[in-house]
């Protein structure tokens, strides 16, 4: 059985994790288990208090997952957040972690803005952070792929737990040949560089479907542009151009020649994603 983790602040917008953390479970079979870290600085009645307010507060939990047909526990645990999460993670042997949107203003002891980071960096769990407003089943995905330095892992991820179907998922390949490279480099104009990938955009197309023939996925569907820009701008863009509700990212890619790694692109995105973001680890 699959085991998801929901990091819990029981703030508005852990509510909203909770409620597509459900729906995911119950569509993937999965048991949900929510753990609340408690501020390890804490005074130990504060804590003790802490530990009895979130017991009582996860009992909603537990009502709505029944009621989900999920079964849903509660872990409490004190100190650094990014660390227990962890720590919970391999201890309950989670196939994926959820976590809450970040805020704009982090609190200590909250699964959002730089804890979520820190989570992310160090992350050997696939990590999904919510973003969208209300929970859905995801009906198009999509999971950015450098066609220079292929990594299927975080697409494969997002099949093998559960989270989207295949025949909702596109894969966007966002190109930057040598030759545009050396263009931008000159400074030349944006029709000048889209010319250049227009003359081995077919390769290139060739090249996508037999790298992802390779890896087990035909049929995904394919979306392939010139990198104009950047990285994070082509991802952003593509997604609000085929109204995606669920963008699949890799974490900590080594930077190969002349792009940017993709860690800092997911987390780049992630900082400007208005949809649910998925981020796995390499394997």
């Amino acid at each position: 059985m699959r085991r998801f983790l929901l990091g819990v602040d029981f703030s508005e917008r852990s509510a909203r994790a909770e409620a597509q953390a459900l729906l995911l479970a119950a569509d993937a079979g999965a048991e949900l288990s929510a753990v609340h870290v408690i501020d390890g600085e804490l005074p130990i009645r504060l804590a003790e208090a802490a530990v009895e307010e979130a017991r009582v507060r996860s009992a909603g939990l537990v009502e709505r997952g029944r009621a989900a047909g999920v079964t849903c526990r509660l872990t409490t645990a004190r100190g650094e957040p990014h660390l227990q999460l962890h720590n919970v993670a391999r201890g309950v042997d989670a196939d994926l972690i959820i976590l809450g949107a970040h805020r704009t203003s982090p609190e200590r002891n909250a699964f959002v803005g730089t804890t979520a980071d820190r989570i992310l960096r160090k992350a050997v769990h696939p990590v999904l952070v919510i973003r969208n407003e209300a929970p859905r089943d995801y009906r198009a995905a999509l999971a950015a792929i450098d066609i220079f330095a292929p990594d299927f892992e975080p697409l494969r991820a997002a099949l093998g737990l559960g989270l989207v179907r295949a025949d909702k998922v596109t894969a966007a390949f966002g190109v930057e040949t040598e030759a545009m490279r050396r263009l931008k480099l000159q400074a030349a104009s944006l029709e000048a560089v889209s010319a250049a990938f227009a003359i081995d955009e077919a390769a290139l197309r060739a090249e996508a479907a037999r790298l992802l023939a390779a890896a087990g996925l035909s049929g995904i569907k394919v979306v392939m542009k010139p990198l104009l820009f950047n990285a994070a701008d082509f991802v952003i863009g593509t997604a609000a151009e085929m109204g995606a509700d669920l963008l699949v990212l890799g974490a900590r890619r080594k930077d190969a020649e002349h792009r940017q790694p993709l860690g800092s692109v997911s987390e780049t995105v992630l900082r400007r994603a208005n949809i649910d973001v998925l981020v796995a680890p390499p394997a």
